[in-house]
């Protein structure tokens, strides 16, 4: 993995990828049903008096609804594979690596909610930082994605994360983070 840049006198504390793929049940239980709607529009016709014609409508509109979700999983899926989560002194920083190159995205742990945790009884699990399931669901399936996307700190299937979230929660009421000045005052 390529070095990101780093601000002076940040340390890195922690780097791990998820220990599983995570899965996505909302899209799963949609597919579940498009795959019962291809059985029913095969078998249904075997079993009743309607015409075999009046089930084939269903292919295209189970074939339609199908699409954008395997589509959708199979990008969840190439990303969680790609991504590498580090956390430093200052931010937490997202890694896409791809073929072509790297992608990072990071927030400033100064400006990030107190950490929340959804574990497994593995003890891998999820970190998010003050969003309610919902507004987390929402935002991750909004139709911008890049650069001008809303970025969603998330750290997904990480392994240990009850000792990765005390980590970010250690060092958020560390004190003030060190900052580099820019000359436009932004940070």
């Amino acid at each position: 993995m390529q070095a990101f840049p780093r601000e002076e006198g940040e340390q890195e504390l922690w780097r791990g990828r998820p220990a599983r793929l995570p899965r996505w049940y909302s899209e799963l239980s949609v597919l579940v049903l498009v795959g019962l709607m291809f059985v029913a529009a095969f078998a249904v016709p075997l079993t009743t008096a309607l015409p075999p014609e009046f089930f084939l409508s269903w292919y295209p509109a189970a074939a339609v609804l199908a699409a954008p979700l395997v589509n959708q999983l199979q990008s969840r899926r190439a990303l969680a594979k790609a991504t590498t989560y580090v956390v430093t002194t200052v931010r937490l920083v997202l890694v896409a690596q791809w073929p072509t190159g790297a992608e990072y995205r990071w927030a400033r742990l100064d400006e990030l909610a107190r950490p929340e945790i959804k574990l497994r009884p593995d003890g891998t699990g999820t970190i998010w930082f003050g969003m309610r399931p919902y507004t987390r669901w929402r935002l991750r399936n909004q139709p911008v994605r890049g650069a001008g996307g809303a970025f969603l700190p998330e750290l997904r299937a990480i392994p240990d994360a009850q000792r990765v979230a005390a980590l970010i929660e250690g060092v958020q009421h560390a004190g003030p983070v060190p900052q580099s000045p820019r000359p436009d005052g932004a940070r």
